[in-house]
């Protein structure tokens, strides 16, 4: 009786007390990032909130830079598989997008869902692995595919230039580029070389193997490449990790040079 009493004296604190606990989520909700869209991109803020016509309005009257939607991914705890992130706004449902402006982020965006999500890195890596990038083929030295016992044989391969690809992935252009960053040599006598050079012909002396016993053997050079892509007219970036692809057999007959008494 006494606390009801005090709760009908105190009426007026009740309720305030009341509004204030209801008022708290919103108020949390005030936290959120708001938009701000602005002339000085320099102090834009990367987790500012934009509306998706914000953004096609600032990025079409701004075309002299480079604009593009990234998307926002999913990193889950455990694992490193990457998903698009679904969002609502305005009561229609999309895709977090991270808005880029020459390669510098400068805000957020939830798109409609029929603006195709851009690939993630993941997608990206998945093709640089599928795509066909060119084997190396070993070449030998002495030539007419045989070589001496003790003799120091040259390999080398002319495949040492970078290759570039442009594939769509998620309804987007993506380019590609491989470049060759070692080369593993399989001598077909059971010993292997791992080097950062291609070789190169005679008298070059880069890569070279002793064949120490007769035999007919099976060379080959495994090319690692190291991928970079960039999205639409984005900026370059590094996907952190390689592909090796394995190169064709190249048939070697190692011989034994027999001294032969010749008279004059």
């Amino acid at each position: 009786m006494i606390r009801t009493g005090g709760c009908a004296i105190w009426l007026g604190l009740c309720v305030a007390l009341l509004q204030l606990v209801v008022l708290s989520p919103s108020e949390a909700s005030a936290d959120e990032p708001a938009s701000c869209v602005q002339v000085g991109w320099e102090q834009v803020d990367a987790n500012c909130n934009w509306t998706y016509a914000e953004y096609l309005e600032t990025s079409s009257s701004d075309s002299a830079h480079k604009w593009v939607l990234l998307p926002l991914c999913v990193d889950p705890a455990l694992g490193s598989t990457c998903s698009v992130q679904p969002c609502v706004s305005n009561g229609v449902p999309g895709f977090m997008y991270a808005v880029s402006r020459d390669g510098v982020q400068v805000g957020m965006t939830c798109a409609p869902t029929d603006v195709a999500p851009g690939p993630s890195r993941e997608q990206v890596l998945q093709s640089f692995k599928e795509l066909q990038w060119p084997s190396s083929t070993a070449v030998v030295q002495p030539g007419g595919g045989q070589t001496l016992v003790n003799l120091e044989t040259i390999f080398y391969t002319t495949n040492a230039a970078p290759t570039s690809k442009t594939v769509s992935i998620a309804k987007t252009d993506v380019q590609i580029i491989a470049t060759p960053v070692s080369y593993t040599w399989s001598f077909g006598d059971g010993t292997t070389l791992s080097t950062t050079t291609p070789g190169a012909p005679h008298p070059s002396r880069e890569v070279t193997h002793v064949y120490t016993s007769t035999d007919d053997v099976e060379a080959s050079v495994a090319t690692t490449y190291s991928g970079t892509y960039k999205i639409g007219n984005g900026d370059w970036q590094d996907l952190g990790e390689t592909h090796t692809v394995p190169g064709p057999v190249t048939e070697l007959e190692v011989l034994e040079a027999k001294p032969q008494l010749v008279l004059r």
